[in-house]
């Protein structure tokens, strides 16, 4: 879309440049009357009848939310013959690219940021609206950690959803992998509280504990079966911590965690990690960088198979005076050349792990995996199934056999109601996780 910069889309808007780009669509930098705007452009050639409804859709979602200091501003639609324009806010980067350049963040920041994004979040619900694809492409910030909610293409309206398969594979809850017999449906503001919890993990160590939420996931299995304190291990996390960690990630829709509820424990949490004596927590800069690309994904190169000999210990975050995480091969262990504090955790970690080498557990890192299948490139669906489009005009279905784990913060607010009667229903997605994030 080249040929776009420096046109008119209306009197007295021009597109100044490019500053992102993705699958279905470019994001340029706008300017009227001197100030600066996101324009996230859509070739109509490109897109289907039911693509295209989806967009419109999202684009009403966003105006419905975005009187909220943590969602992206959305300003409106500009609509030709050939080209749909979504024109939004400018911001400077997203929390993937703060999160990759710091492998994790101190844990007052993390706080900081994360209860924003829980503000955010739980005003999408009280509004009527879920989420259902939490992670950190997804997610603008600035360099004061000042954090927007943003691409809401697979949101929906639906407290409980029967679109299984939908959203990005690694941020999944379980019970919305694959429908059964017994599964007919899952709570839609439980998957983003699941979600969540991948994410707080993305953003204390720049890794995700597991590939998929899913008993063929080795390191996933092991946790819902025979070892429970996997993560309080591998990441060395408080009791606090993993306490925290086992209400989030409770595979009961009764026991599960709310949003509200998780919030206050973020409040009075007062350790996320084990402390380490004779640390200095440091701040991160963050640089935003000049030129932007939309991301499809949450990795960029082939996985590496757990059974491999060279296993990640997993070290604490930058909280804890480190930089960054050490890869190193168990074998060699000795022969690591590390500063003093690293040297004394990991001879402390090589006594934990010695009898263990065998069966040690390799989290995904954050940019570390391609995931060749099509839920993480936003399908709603099985990985074997065409993408399912569903512009039901109910607001909410009825579905048998989905009242069994309702729990008391599941209610539909009025808003949602008046909402609903407004717009319809809202849901669907499209074939690039909602035409990807803005990234700008």
């Amino acid at each position: 879309m080249k040929h776009l910069i420096n046109q008119q889309i209306e009197p007295g808007f021009y597109l100044h440049s490019i500053i992102g780009s993705g699958s279905f669509a470019t994001v340029f930098k706008g300017i009227k009357n001197n100030k600066e705007y996101a324009i996230k452009a859509f070739s109509k050639s490109k897109m289907t009848s039911k693509q295209l409804e989806t967009l419109k859709r999202e684009a009403k979602i966003m105006k419905h939310l975005s009187n909220h200091p943590n969602i992206v501003q959305f300003y409106k639609v500009i609509e030709n013959n050939d080209f749909f324009f979504l024109v939004m806010e400018l911001c400077e980067m997203d929390l993937f690219e703060a999160i990759t350049k710091q492998n994790g963040f101190p844990q007052e920041v993390v706080k900081e940021v994360f209860l924003q994004l829980l503000n955010a979040l739980i005003y999408c619900h009280e509004m009527g609206v879920y989420h259902r694809d939490i992670k950190p492409e997804n997610i603008m910030i600035s360099k004061d950690f000042k954090v927007k909610l943003c691409d809401f293409g697979l949101a929906t309206t639906e407290r409980w959803s029967t679109e299984f398969g939908c959203g990005s594979v690694r941020y999944m809850a379980p019970e919305c992998m694959n429908a059964s017999k017994k599964k007919k449906c899952y709570s839609s503001a439980l998957n983003d509280v699941w979600s969540m919890g991948i994410l707080l993990i993305n953003l204390l160590f720049g890794k995700n504990p597991w590939h998929e939420a899913s008993e063929k996931d080795q390191i996933y299995n092991t946790y819902i079966t025979t070892n429970p304190r996997i993560l309080r291990k591998q990441f060395n996390l408080s009791l606090e911590g993993e306490s925290l960690f086992s209400k989030i990630f409770e595979t009961s829709l009764k026991k599960r965690i709310s949003l509200t509820e998780l919030k206050t424990l973020i409040q009075n949490i007062p350790t996320f990690i084990q402390p380490i004596e004779n640390t200095v927590v440091k701040t991160p800069e963050l640089q935003p960088r000049k030129s932007i690309v939309l991301h499809d994904d949450f990795s960029s190169t082939d996985a590496t198979n757990v059974s491999d000999t060279s296993a990640y210990i997993y070290l604490p975050s930058p909280a804890e005076s480190f930089s960054t995480l050490t890869n190193f091969n168990l074998n060699s262990f000795s022969n690591a050349s590390l500063d003093h504090n690293t040297q004394q955790i990991q001879k402390k970690l090589k006594i934990e792990t010695k009898l263990e080498t065998k069966t040690e557990y390799q989290h995904t890192d954050i940019c570390a995996e391609k995931d060749d299948h099509l839920m993480d490139s936003g399908f709603c669906g099985s990985p074997n199934s065409p993408p399912t489009y569903n512009f039901n005009t109910e607001p909410l279905k009825k579905v048998k056999n989905c009242d069994l784990e309702k729990n008391n913060h599941q209610t539909q607010p009025l808003s949602a109601k008046i909402f609903n009667k407004v717009f319809g229903w809202i849901g669907g997605n499209d074939e690039n996780g909602g035409f990807g994030c803005l990234n700008v």
